[in-house]
């Protein structure tokens, strides 16, 4: 009864939710490029079937920001994050796919999560629930969110307060890859391609 009360506070009390999303919840995302790659080639094989087939689903990378307190709305899962899991979570029908997931560390921590809503009027009226709750964690947190429209098939992100809509699955993968590379990958990465160092402003 305690845990159904604290799981209703969290998803429908916006300045609580915030307060216990963000106190003692910051981490360091520690994936290395082989983790992220496979992380991420499987969110976006994940995506391509979602799109094609019209099935909706919404996940959530966790970032820097703990997403403990949203998992406790949910289904404990803990298992290894692959493309065949996440298929099977939203399969049509089956009891966890109207809510969200959440990845950390290349695992899948809970199913059923209840996202934070944004409100009605930061979305375009014509999209559904899932962008409402895509871009309301992405508000609240630094989590990536991926989500598959049921009823276009489009592939959208919401991250860092923005919505990105209608997105290539080539653009996809290059989007998730930028926003989850670590700083220090970035910086490897760039030195790798000869990038130059940033010129001073003046």
């Amino acid at each position: 009864l305690l845990f159904a009360f604290v799981a209703t506070l969290v998803a429908f009390q916006p300045e609580l939710r915030r307060a216990l999303i963000r106190i003692g919840q910051a981490r360091i995302f520690r994936g290395v490029r082989g983790e992220i790659e496979a992380l991420v080639d499987a969110l976006v094989d994940s995506a391509g079937y979602f799109s094609r087939n019209k099935i909706g689903a919404l996940a959530a990378v966790e970032r820097s920001v703990g997403l403990g307190a949203l998992t406790q709305t949910g289904t404990p899962v803990d298992a290894e994050f692959t493309a065949s899991l996440l298929k099977t979570i939203f399969f049509p029908g089956s009891a966890l796919h109207d809510m969200g997931v959440i990845l950390r560390d290349g695992r899948l921590a809970a199913a059923g999560c209840q996202f934070p809503l944004a409100e009605s009027g930061d979305v375009d009226p014509s999209l559904g629930s899932r962008h409402r709750a895509a871009l309301g964690l992405a508000q609240e947190s630094d989590a990536v969110v991926l989500l598959v429209s049921e009823e276009t098939g489009r592939i959208s992100i919401a991250c860092d307060g923005q919505l990105y809509i209608g997105l290539e699955l080539e653009n996809l993968r290059e989007m998730l890859m930028g926003l989850l590379e670590t700083p220090r990958m970035r910086r490897r990465r760039l030195r790798k391609a000869g990038a130059g160092e940033k010129a001073p402003t003046t």
